[in-house]
């Protein structure tokens, strides 16, 4: 089993829910994500939203599988509501075999703001099915929007 990055960069999404870790971290249940730029250099402006879109290669058509999604800091922060300084976030949640998959992360939140290295990982158990490495810039300029002419949006489907 695999995962293939479908496309990546800049999203636009709606938050339906936001509940908050044990960490601190508040984890949105999104609908209506949309592709705006391919990029993987990424400006650090709260309300930015980055990412990647992925499609599972190798399982039977319409398993269930349990994958995790881990977000790398460049640093460790302390999130307001949370005990101790975090580098990562990670999240378990499952997937149907087949569908479009999306991981990513947003600026939400002030301490969030960090230039540098992010990484999104995604594991199924031990094993690494995907890497992608995001370089966050202060002072960048945001990428031209898709030049298909509209966004490309899509739902996510819900077991």
């Amino acid at each position: 089993m695999r995962l293939d990055v479908v496309e990546h960069g800049l999203y636009a999404l709606e938050a339906e829910s936001t509940v908050r870790d044990a960490n601190g971290v508040g984890v949105d249940t999104v609908r209506n994500i949309c592709h705006l730029a391919t990029t993987a250099t990424i400006a650090l402006r709260q309300g930015t939203h980055f990412g990647l879109r992925y499609r599972m290669q190798g399982a039977a058509p319409d398993e269930i599988v349990t994958l995790t999604t881990v977000v790398r800091f460049p640093h460790e922060a302390r999130p307001p509501a949370g005990s101790a300084p975090i580098g990562s976030h990670a999240m378990t949640f499952e997937h149907r075999a087949g569908d479009l998959g999306y991981a990513g992360y947003g600026f939400d939140e002030p301490w969030e703001l960090m230039a540098g290295s992010w990484t999104v990982q995604i594991f199924n158990g031990t094993r690494q099915l995907l890497e992608f490495r995001f370089t966050v810039v202060e002072g960048a300029d945001e990428p031209r929007p898709s030049t298909r002419g509209t966004a490309d949006c899509f739902q996510m489907s819900s077991l």
